[in-house]
């Protein structure tokens, strides 16, 4: 089950990369998707976008997602305590720091950005969620 779990995960990470990898050379290449790109980087500058405020719906979702996954932390190594408990919520937080700094960078020379903040910070949750799956396992 595990296998299939890290076969799930693995698939993920790839098509995400694959949509980015595509998103950023159409971008780069055809006005078309640079003029979309340029509207949903408006739209979420301006704080909405079908009328929702995102960057909290953003906000809410990655602390939820923390508090998730902290949770999952604290059930597998809360029992044992002392260093796989820290090393534990060193993995917990090293993706969020990411994640902020992905945020809060300057996103006016790439116009794929918000794209590639919500793709990328999915790969590393996926990531993250395949280390809590299996830490004894070493991914490469």
């Amino acid at each position: 089950m595990k296998r299939f779990f890290h076969f799930v995960l693995r698939s993920m990470q790839l098509l995400v990369l694959l949509f980015l990898l595509i998103i950023h050379y159409f971008t780069k290449r055809k006005m078309g998707m640079a003029r979309y790109m340029v509207y949903i980087g408006r739209k979420l500058r301006a704080g909405t976008m079908f009328g929702i405020p995102v960057l909290f719906l953003l906000f809410s979702l990655l602390l939820l997602l923390s508090l998730l996954l902290l949770c999952l932390f604290w059930h597998k190594w809360g029992r044992e305590g002392g260093f796989f408990l820290r090393k534990g919520l060193f993995l917990w937080l090293l993706p969020l720091l990411s994640l902020f700094y992905l945020i809060f960078a300057n996103s006016s020379e790439q116009r794929d950005f918000y794209v590639f903040i919500l793709g990328f910070s999915l790969i590393l949750f996926l990531q993250l969620f395949l280390s809590v799956l299996s830490p004894e396992v070493r991914h490469g």
